[in-house]
C-alpha cells in the first residue's frame, strides 16, 4: 500500500485561532482578566494515526507576554518526515485586547521557511519578511493580529456574548480577514476528560470547501481543547488537548 506523505502543519494553520488587536503598543503592568500563564500539549491525529505533537507555553514578563510553540512529527509519520515548526509571539494586552508586537515562524524541513513580522502601532504598519523577501502592510485596523497570538485573543473574546468575530492579519504584502461564527455549546472528550465547550466555525468563501471547527472550554479559561479540519474529500484532521497546566498557582479547572 502506498504511503501518503504528510507535512507538519503549524499551529496557526491548523488552529487558525481567533480575535482582536489594538492601537497602542504596550500595556500597563496590570493583571489582565482571562489571560494567564500556562503550558499545554496537543496531538494531531488523522484517523487512527498520530501525526505530530504540539507544545505551547504562555509566559509573562512584566507587562508583556511571550507565546511559544514547538511542533514535531511523531510516530509513523516521523519515519518519513522529521519536520519541526517553531513559533513565537511577543505581545501585550490592554483593555482586553491582544496587541501583537513581534511574530516569528520557522519551519525546519526539506522545504524550510522563515517568517518575521514586526508591528509599528504608532505608524499603524507591519513589516513582513518571508524567506528573505520583505513587504510592508500599512493602515492596520484595530482588529489586526498575527496568526499565532490570535489564539490568545480567542480566550478573551469568547467571554463576550457575541455570535460573529472578525479580525485581520498581515500575509506577505496583503491584509486579510478571518471571520468566525459561534455555533453554540457541545461536550468534548479529551485526554483530560470531558468538557463543555463553545463551538466556533471558521467562515470561508463559498468556493472553498474546507471546514474548520474549534472548541473552547470555559472551565479551562476558554482554552482551545479541540479543533477539527475537514477537507473537501471528507478527510478529517483532529487536534486534541492532552496536557494542561496553569503556571499561576491556581487550579487548572475553574
Amino acid at each position: 500500500m502506498p504511503i501518503k506523505r504528510y507535512r507538519l502543519i503549524s499551529v496557526t494553520l491548523i488552529l487558525t485561532g481567533l480575535l482582536i488587536a489594538a492601537l497602542n503598543p504596550i500595556a500597563q503592568a496590570a493583571e489582565e482578566p482571562g489571560l494567564f500563564a500556562y503550558k499545554a500539549r496537543y496531538s494531531i491525529r488523522k484517523g487512527g494515526f498520530k501525526l505530530a505533537n504540539i507544545n505551547i507555553q504562555l509566559q509573562r514578563d512584566g507587562d508583556q507576554y511571550h507565546y511559544i510553540s514547538h511542533s514535531m512529527t511523531t510516530g509513523f509519520v516521523s519515519m518519513f518526515r522529521s519536520d519541526e515548526i517553531h513559533e513565537t509571539s511577543k505581545l501585550a494586552v490592554r483593555d482586553g485586547r491582544i496587541i501583537p508586537m513581534h511574530y516569528y515562524y520557522e519551519r525546519i524541513s526539506k522545504k524550510p521557511k522563515k517568517i518575521n513580522l514586526l508591528f509599528d502601532w504608532q505608524a499603524r504598519k507591519a513589516v513582513n519578511t518571508v524567506s528573505g523577501q520583505e513587504w510592508t502592510v500599512e493602515n492596520l485596523p484595530d482588529s489586526t493580529v498575527d496568526k499565532f497570538s490570535v489564539q490568545l485573543a480567542s480566550m478573551l473574546a469568547a467571554r463576550k456574548n457575541t455570535k460573529t468575530m472578525r479580525f485581520h492579519y498581515a500575509d506577505k504584502g496583503q491584509l486579510k480577514e478571518y471571520q468566525f461564527n459561534i455555533e453554540g455549546k457541545e461536550q468534548v472528550e479529551t485526554e483530560l476528560g470531558e468538557f463543555e465547550a463553545i463551538k466556533v466555525k471558521r467562515v470561508r468563501a463559498k468556493k472553498k470547501k474546507r471546514i474548520t471547527y474549534s472548541w473552547l472550554a470555559p472551565e479551562l479559561g476558554y482554552l482551545l481543547v479541540r479543533m477539527q479540519h475537514v477537507e473537501p474529500d471528507g478527510a478529517k484532521l483532529d487536534l486534541v488537548l492532552e496536557e494542561f497546566t496553569r503556571l499561576d498557582d491556581k487550579p487548572a479547572r475553574e
